[in-house]
């Protein structure tokens, strides 16, 4: 019994930070591609890995390979220490029955398998990275740097204050204060808003507040802000 309380004691510790680490947090795919890569890392200098990946619409739900849009190649690798490869994302045919006037929101899944270990009451676990994959029809464009939260209104609703996207692009909301570059958001969740959809923000800014720092992720991974007038 001692032995199982220490194997998940260090199992707690040692899953702080995973072995397989990809080069990105988030992914757009641009209609126009025919396939875009990412970069997967063994950080992991001693042991081999092998690396599982597929995609998930939406709702996270897993989509088989022959009716997705996008497929990720190859779905299993295996990675020695220390190794350096990349993932394939292709759009696939189905990816012309995919809305043309919005984008659409993919989850790339990354998942780590460590080598069977010996000996009894060793407890593994396989780590998992999902990243976000925005699939952008080249009948819209936009430039990676200017989401600047144009397009986006905030509306003071008994509800709360709702959030109302206009636009065929998804945004993702990580952060929402009345100062700007005010790190201090206790009980705010980041959210992502689809396109022409409105949204209830949790948050716990003052009711007076006549304007509101929103913090974006942009294709690139910065955070910029903008500043909306609530209505």
């Amino acid at each position: 019994m001692g032995r199982l309380f220490i194997a998940f004691f260090l199992f707690g510790i040692h899953c702080a930070q995973a072995a397989i680490n990809v080069d990105r947090t988030r992914l757009v795919f641009n209609g126009n591609d025919k396939t875009i890569s990412i970069r997967v890392t063994n950080t992991d200098n001693a042991n081999p890995y092998l690396v599982q990946s597929w995609i998930e619409d939406e709702n996270m739900n897993r989509l088989p390979i022959d009716i997705s849009p996008l497929i990720v190649v190859p779905p299993v690798m295996r990675m020695e220490g220390g190794e350096k490869n990349a993932l394939r994302i292709s759009a696939t045919s189905h990816a012309a029955l995919l809305p043309s006037d919005r984008e659409s929101l993919f989850y790339l899944n990354v998942r780590e398998i460590p080598k069977k270990k010996q000996g009894e009451n060793v407890l593994q676990v396989a780590i998992q990275t999902t990243l976000k994959v925005i699939f952008r029809p080249a009948t819209i464009k936009r430039s990676p740097l200017s989401f600047d939260g144009s397009g986006l209104t905030l509306t003071r609703t008994h509800e709360g204050l709702k959030i109302t996207n206009s636009m065929p692009y998804y945004f993702t909301v990580v952060g929402l204060s009345v100062n700007k570059n005010d790190t201090r958001q206790e009980g705010f969740e980041s959210f992502t808003i689809a396109p022409y959809a409105s949204s209830v923000i949790k948050n716990n800014l003052p009711d007076t507040a006549k304007s509101v720092w929103v913090t974006f992720i942009n294709d690139y991974g910065g955070r910029p802000q903008q500043a909306l007038t609530v209505r």
